[in-house]
């Protein structure tokens, strides 16, 4: 990783990871970019972009009752998928003065996998190729916040709080893999929830109290 002086202006962080995993063709890699940039000592605003890939990646998908029969147990269903993870993050913080601050969090995070082989878990842990399950597992999940926020501390201890947030989630088998196609859908979703918050918090001194 590469992470300059904070006092700077402007700057870059950088990451980069690999990995590899000790069954064939399974490996890992991504990298993380975070410009930031200073307008001064009251304004920072940070974008930062995560990109993850896992290719061959083994997981559990399901059970699967193959033979109708209650006394037989379910075959417990893996599978070998490519994975890609996106998240990316927009922060801003903006200070009034020494007692007031603006603060704004913008997150989406998408992560999808394409199954390209389904498995059956044997009893000794191995897996093997299963012919018989059909059910489409690959998966998309997506999620979206943005809280905008404005905080006073009007006395020691004490503090009020405005929140404004909105939030959506989907997560689903059926998707397209276009980014920009996949953030509209999940911005202009049913599911989108906006939020509205007040908190008022006083600090109260029992000795000041008692005199």
């Amino acid at each position: 990783y590469y992470s300059p002086n904070y006092n700077r202006t402007f700057l870059i962080d950088l990451n980069a990871t690999l990995a590899t995993i000790n069954e064939y063709d399974r490996y890992n890699y991504g990298f993380m970019i975070g410009p930031r940039y200073r307008f001064s000592d009251r304004m920072l605003l940070i974008y930062k972009f995560n990109f993850l890939h896992q290719n061959n990646n083994t997981g559990f998908i399901d059970t699967f009752d193959h033979d109708s029969n209650p006394t037989t147990d379910n075959k417990i269903i893996f599978a070998r998928r490519d994975r890609n993870t996106f998240t990316n993050t927009l922060e801003g913080r903006y200070s009034l003065n020494n007692k007031m601050n603006i603060n704004l969090l913008v997150r989406h995070y998408w992560s999808y996998a394409k199954n390209n082989s389904i498995l059956e878990l044997q009893q000794n842990g191995d897996l093997t190729q299963i012919d018989t399950y059909t059910t489409n597992k690959d998966s998309d999940f997506n999620t979206w916040n943005f809280d905008l926020s404005y905080n006073w501390w009007f006395a020691p201890g004490s503090q009020i709080s405005v929140l404004y947030r909105n939030n959506a989630l989907i997560n689903t088998n059926n998707f397209s893999t276009d980014f920009s196609r996949n953030l509209n859908d999940l911005v202009n979703s049913n599911q989108l929830d906006h939020i509205f918050s007040v908190s008022f918090r006083y600090f109260i001194d029992y000795n000041s109290l008692k005199r």
